[in-house]
């Protein structure tokens, strides 16, 4: 899992890839990384994606 704090960190971010690493969840503060432009969560557990990153 990704915890919710390491996006507080990561405001800078532009691609982001999580592929492969059997996530279930990803933290809503992920919706938080106003410059992500790429997120790569392929080959993961997801049934869903946090309402923060609909949101953007």
């Amino acid at each position: 899992s990704i915890p919710e704090s390491l996006t507080a960190r990561l405001l800078n971010l532009v691609v982001l890839g999580l592929h492969s690493n059997q996530l279930k969840t990803l933290p809503n503060s992920i919706g938080c990384l106003s410059k992500l432009k790429i997120l790569n969560v392929s080959g993961n557990l997801l049934e869903s994606l946090p309402k923060t990153i609909e949101d953007c």
